[in-house]
């Protein structure tokens, strides 16, 4: 039974990805009236029936479970952003299914689901919007709603498909995400996210040379059946640093925002490299408080029209996760995530994980300048971060169903 619930519950992660992939495009579909709203009252009947069937909880676990509700719950009650709900409720619902079979799926659904938008926008079922601003090159949005949030998903999918493939990741895979890197710089101009991927395939690219070194040093040494794991791939104190990855990277933007202005030279040019992220930032610093659990705050971008940049001058937008979470959702929330974020890097680094630590590493550096850190249509290690601070075995299905059958060999 309990098998047959998480099978119910991945269904509805499938048709929620659909739903909030579709709503960041250019795709004008009309739902079934309170077809989202069905989705979650369904998943939340799952999730009860779920905690029915699973008994065997500790104190501790139904602590944590508690703080990471209340804390979710008030952030979307006092700030008024639903996207808090949702992510509680699948962190919660996905709770022991294991991540790959999660990720998989994830990396499934959202794969196909941006090919076929590429196509329609050049065959016109749905709009590619061009922009063309002064002194860059021309910028396709490819149907999605803004040409930079349609390159931020190459970079999410990039780093699912790493962590699936992890020691098997080839070459000719490393390459396809350089590919990609150029692709979104060419088409997009969406430099940053091109920056991203290409550091993440040069990470990858390192790591996949001391893995060939390594087996061949086995080769010599006769340790053929040794497992490559069992080897150091990378050094201790690297991992360590990588561990503090995300509150050194959150540190920082949050700082430069607070401290930028134009008459310190420096910061003046890294706000220019960074697109304008710095001014953004030091203007939501004096425009709003940092509340406890957020509060709504109005913005105003260039997505999903082209004339915004001409007939709007005010535009405000918070382009780094960092700012967003902590000016919208709240300090306590923003302070939970980083902390939930470093403890899966910390447990990634005890099990010898260092994908799961470059990964994490990776992420940080992107949240710095993207926005996408809460949306788990772009970022799926959200739902990873409940089960790491449990430390939860993953629960295996006894039986294979309909919804893994066929992902099982991917």
């Amino acid at each position: 039974m309990l098998s047959l619930v998480n099978e119910g519950i991945l269904v509805m992660y499938v048709l929620f990805l659909t739903k909030r992939f579709l709503d960041s495009t250019m795709f004008r579909i009309h739902w079934p009236e309170h077809f989202q709203d069905a989705i979650i009252v369904v998943t939340i009947m799952l999730l009860v029936l779920k905690l029915l069937l699973t008994r065997n909880y500790e104190l501790g676990e139904l602590i944590v479970i508690g703080v990471f509700t209340g804390v979710f719950l008030m952030a979307r009650t006092v700030s008024g952003y639903g996207i808090l709900g949702e992510v509680l409720l699948f962190m919660l619902a996905l709770w022991g299914i294991p991540f790959d079979k999660i990720l998989r799926i994830h990396f499934v659904i959202v794969s196909f689901l941006l090919v076929v938008t590429i196509v329609c926008s050049q065959i016109g079922m749905v709009d590619n919007l061009v922009y063309h601003f002064e002194g860059r090159r021309e910028r396709q949005s490819f149907g999605g709603c803004y040409p930079t949030d349609f390159a931020a998903y190459f970079v999410w999918l990039s780093l699912a498909w790493v962590y699936i493939r992890k020691e098997k990741l080839k070459f000719a895979e490393i390459g396809m995400i350089l590919l990609a890197g150029v692709g979104v710089w060419y088409f997009c101009d969406a430099r940053l996210s091109m920056a991203v991927l290409f550091l993440s395939g040069l990470v990858f690219f390192g790591i996949k040379l001391r893995h060939v070194y390594l087996e061949h040093m086995m080769i010599e040494s006769g340790e053929i059946k040794q497992r490559i794991d069992d080897k150091k791939v990378m050094s201790n104190w690297l991992l360590n640093l990588l561990v503090f990855a995300m509150p050194l990277c959150a540190i920082v933007m949050i700082t430069l925002s607070y401290c930028f202005s134009f008459e310190q030279p420096v910061l003046a040019k890294l706000d220019s490299l960074l697109s304008g992220r710095l001014l953004l930032g030091q203007i939501a610093f004096e425009r709003f408080d940092v509340k406890l659990f957020g509060q709504f705050v109005p913005m105003v971008g260039f997505g999903r029209n082209t004339v915004t940049y001409i007939a709007g001058s005010n535009y405000f937008f918070l382009d780094s996760s960092f700012m967003t979470i902590l000016m919208c959702y709240g300090c306590v929330l923003f302070f939970f995530i980083i902390a939930a974020f470093m403890n899966s890097a910390f447990r990634a680094k005890k099990r010898n994980d260092y994908y799961l630590v470059l990964i994490i590493a990776l992420i940080a550096l992107d949240c710095m300048v993207e926005h996408h850190m809460m949306e788990i249509w772009y970022n799926p290690f959200l739902l990873l971060l409940l089960s790491d601070v449990l430390e939860l075995r993953e629960r295996k299905a006894r039986s294979d169903s309909w919804v893994s059958w066929g992902l099982n060999g991917f």
